[in-house]
């Protein structure tokens, strides 16, 4: 009878002891609800991120990258500090110009309601005004610069007739918000194809200062595209005693005699 081979036994042979079954973490009380408050904690806090990059809060908070930014966060500072009416109107117009609406929009409203007795100063007029221009409803921000200029005008004119000692009219002359809403009232015409109110608007504005350069060249370019040569010589000519050595006035010197 044939014999079977024996199957090798190990060399050396051990008992191992049972392995228990892990405890799975969920099942502890404890460990779940410290879980779900992690969870919470870190949407929050993503839900927080998103919400300040779309509303243009975020950058503010980096170091500036360039002058537009530094700008922003220097108006942002006068703003936090004191609320400077003027920083925080070219704060929200900066703001509005760098895409940000959003914040724009929520920064002018905070202005409105920081000056609940006054309906429309001339920076919050001013901050509207700018965030009209950017959304290109160039006839609203018309009537909104127009006002504004008007009641700047009065207001000059007003304190310019007390003999107060403290006279800020005598002291400080025409206000300069004046001039900017003048300048951008001429801007939008120009844009809207209406150069006549423009130039009367460019004409007051060089009439009460008459030593700005820029606004000089704007009247001359404005002229030129009227077909007033000679207008637009004069222009250039009167800005480059200001700016002798300016590329973009000598080039609109050259342009216009060479059409002449």
């Amino acid at each position: 009878m044939a014999q079977t081979a024996e199957k090798p036994k190990p060399r050396h042979s051990r008992k191992t002891a049972p392995v228990q079954p892990r405890t799975p973490l969920w099942s502890d009380p404890v460990a779940r609800i410290l879980g779900v408050l992690i969870v919470v904690v870190i949407v929050g806090a993503l839900m927080t991120l998103i919400s300040m990059l779309i509303t243009g809060v975020l950058p503010l908070m980096f170091s500036p990258q360039t002058a537009a930014e530094a700008d922003l966060a220097q108006y942002q500072t006068a703003v936090d500090e004191v609320q400077d009416p003027d920083s925080w109107a070219r704060l929200i117009i900066g703001l509005a110009r760098a895409g940000k609406m959003v914040e724009a929009k929520r920064q002018l409203e905070a202005f409105r309601a920081s000056q609940p007795d006054v309906t429309r100063t001339q920076a919050i007029a001013y901050a509207e005004a700018g965030i009209l221009i950017v959304e290109e409803r160039y006839e609203e921000a018309l009537v909104v610069l127009s006002e504004m200029r008007t009641a700047l005008w009065e207001a000059y004119q007003t304190e310019l007739a007390t003999d107060k000692e403290q006279n800020w009219a005598v002291a400080y002359g025409i206000p300069r918000n004046y001039f900017q809403a003048t300048y951008d009232m001429a801007e939008i015409n120009m844009l809207l194809g209406k150069d006549a109110q423009a130039l009367e608007l460019l004409n007051d504005y060089l009439e009460k200062l008459p030593t700005d350069a820029s606004t000089f060249v704007t009247r001359a370019r404005l002229k030129q595209r009227m077909g007033d040569l000679a207008g637009a010589e004069k222009d250039f000519l009167t800005a480059q005693r200001f700016l002798p050595d300016d590329p973009e006035i000598a080039k609109g010197l050259e342009e216009v005699r060479a059409a002449q």
